[in-house]
C-alpha cells in the first residue's frame, strides 16, 4: 500500500519509491497554478514515524518530481509534523501563483489531528 509512487519510464508505470512501501497518506495541501506549492504528509507503520514533503515549483515540474529516496522527506513525530505544517501553510502566505487559505490550513491540520496510526497498521 505505497502512498508515494513515482513514474518509472523504463517500466512504463508508477512504482513505489524504495523505503516508502508501507507509507499511508495522512493529508496534503496544494495551491497554485503555473507556480505551485505542496505540503504532503505520510505515516510509516513499520517505523512509527511521520514523513512529509514541503515543496514548490513551476509548470515544468510537479509534486514529488525532486524526490529520489526516503531521505528526501523530512521525518519526525506527529508534533513535529504539525509544527512543520503550521510553519509552511500560513494563511495569506505565498503558495505558487496563489495564496494559502484558511481552508487549506484547516483541512491539513484536521487530517493530521484525526489520523489514527493504529488503523494504519491494520
Amino acid at each position: 500500500m505505497a502512498a508515494f509512487t513515482k513514474y518509472d519510464f523504463d517500466k512504463g508505470e508508477d512504482v513505489a519509491l524504495p523505503g516508502t512501501e508501507d507509507f499511508v497518506q495522512v493529508g496534503d495541501a496544494y495551491a497554485g497554478g503555473w507556480n505551485w506549492s505542496n505540503f504532503s504528509a505520510y505515516y510509516s507503520p513499520s517505523r512509527d514515524r511521520y514523513y512529509w514533503l514541503d515543496e514548490g515549483g513551476c509548470s515544468c515540474s510537479g509534486p514529488g518530481d525532486s524526490v529520489y529516496s526516503v531521505a528526501d522527506f523530512q521525518e519526525g513525530s506527529r508534533e513535529e509534523l504539525t509544527r512543520a505544517a503550521k510553519a509552511s501553510v500560513v494563511v495569506g502566505g505565498y503558495a505558487g501563483d496563489d495564496v494559502w487559505t484558511q481552508d487549506h490550513r484547516d483541512r491539513l491540520l484536521d487530517a493530521i489531528r484525526r489520523f489514527d496510526p493504529t488503523k494504519a497498521s491494520a
